[in-house]
C-alpha cells in the first residue's frame, strides 16, 4: 500500500508540481490550499506532511502546534516546506516537533521524493537544505568598507 502525503500549500503552481511529483513515484497525494484545510485533511491521518509556513487563514506555524496538541495527529512526521530561513522561525518549528525544514528555493523537486525515503528508513537523519550558518560572513558595514 503506498503512503499517502499531505502536502499544505497555498501557490497554486507549486501545489499542482509537488502533487505531480509526489503522484508520479507512487504516492498517494492529498493537497491542502490553506492552514484550515491542512489541519482538517490531517485528521485523515496522512502518513508524512509538507507543511508551507506562510498560508492564508492558518500559518504553518499554528497548524503545527495544532497537529502537535491533537493525539490523533501528533504522531504524524511534518517537514516545514517554506522559504522564511529566519533563524527564529527554523527552532521554534523544530523544537514544536518538526521532523525538518526544507527550503523552496533550495529543494528540487526530485529531493521531496528522496526526504520521504530517507526519513522512513533513517528517522534519526536531520531533515535540512539551510545554508550553513557562518559567524566568517561581513556584517553590511564591514562589506560596504572593502567596496570602498
Amino acid at each position: 500500500m503506498s503512503k499517502t502525503i499531505l502536502v499544505v500549500e497555498d501557490d497554486m503552481m507549486l501545489g499542482e508540481l509537488y502533487q505531480t511529483v509526489l503522484s508520479s513515484e507512487g504516492f498517494a497525494t492529498v493537497w491542502a490550499k490553506d492552514g484550515e484545510e491542512g489541519v482538517a485533511q490531517s485528521k485523515n491521518k496522512p502518513d508524512f506532511i509538507y507543511l508551507d509556513i506562510m498560508m492564508p487563514k492558518m500559518n504553518g506555524v499554528d497548524v503545527l502546534k495544532h497537529l502537535i496538541a491533537d493525539e490523533s495527529t501528533k504522531h504524524i512526521p511534518v517537514v516545514m516546506l517554506t522559504n522564511m530561513a529566519q533563524d527564529d522561525i527554523v527552532q521554534e518549528c523544530l523544537a514544536l516537533g518538526a521532523k525538518g525544514y526544507l527550503l523552496k528555493v533550495n529543494l528540487l523537486p526530485n529531493e521531496m521524493i528522496s526526504t520521504i525515503n530517507t526519513y522512513f528508513i533513517s528517522p534519526e537523519i536531520p531533515i535540512n537544505n539551510l545554508p550553513p550558518a557562518s559567524n566568517d560572513l561581513p556584517t553590511d558595514s564591514e562589506s560596504a568598507s572593502t567596496l570602498s
